[in-house]
């Protein structure tokens, strides 16, 4: 849909939902924003947004997946009670190599847009929230940015390549890649919030970095909003029956 919430439609069709051998879906916008990953089951698949073609199909086993900025490679999560691993993907070659492996849960990941870095959100075991590390694209410099205190989640990246957005409980901020400055985006105190008691979650930031997308119950309804930097001009993009989650810019 688009950023106001008109043109709503479907990305795949039933045809190929049939197709695919599982009732749980996840999707990944391509950078080129006329693909899509779809991980479905242990299958992977590259959508055209278009016209629904298939044009790449992988059999792989992984939690989360994120494409490079250049559409080349994505990087995945495979854990299992004893380890995470990351794993990049050459999309062309089809070749794939472990990067790093940690005894930590790692939950989510995001590439820079320069390539150069990826961020993870990891948490240490029962009991331990997650923590936000970054680490080179080819693994190496593996580096803790937050403490386990309270949940962490990360979102993208400025377009510069300095911040990482990252979510905590009603609150968001961005934080440089070293770990060493935090900058308010929006907090229980701004304007979106004032006068409700949901909490919000999911935060992305726009490409422009002025506005930012996220989930919010503030309705009694899990529905996706938009609204500035701040809090400001929010606007409720989905009114519909169901919960509405998972925004992308």
């Amino acid at each position: 849909m688009n950023s106001d919430g008109t043109d709503q439609k479907p990305i795949s069709n039933t045809l190929l939902i049939e197709k695919l051998p599982s009732e749980r879906f996840d999707i990944e916008w391509a950078p080129n924003s006329q693909q899509v990953a779809v991980w479905s089951g242990l299958n992977l698949y590259i959508l055209n947004v278009s016209d629904d073609e298939i044009t790449y199909q992988q059999e792989v086993k992984f939690n989360e997946l994120v494409w490079s900025p250049n559409g080349q490679q994505v990087a995945t999560i495979l854990s299992d009670e004893n380890s995470s691993k990351i794993f990049i993907t050459d999309m062309e070659k089809g070749e794939t190599k472990q990067i790093l492996e940690m005894r930590d849960f790692i939950q989510e990941i995001s590439w820079s847009p320069d390539g150069e870095k990826i961020a993870i959100s990891a948490s240490c075991g029962m009991g331990c929230f997650a923590a936000v590390f970054t680490l080179n694209a080819d693994g190496t410099n593996l580096l803790k940015l937050t403490d386990n205190e309270d949940p962490h989640w990360i979102s993208n990246w400025t377009s510069d390549s300095k911040y990482i957005l990252v979510n905590v409980p009603n609150s968001a901020y961005l934080i440089s890649s070293d770990g060493k400055e935090t900058i308010p985006v929006m907090d229980e105190t701004t304007p979106a919030f004032l006068n409700s008691t949901a909490w919000y979650v999911l935060p992305v930031l726009a490409s422009d970095e002025e506005r930012i997308v996220f989930v919010s119950g503030r309705d009694g309804q899990f529905e996706i909003y938009t609204g500035n930097i701040g809090g400001e001009g929010l606007i409720n993009l989905t009114q519909n029956p169901a919960s509405d989650t998972d925004p992308d810019w």
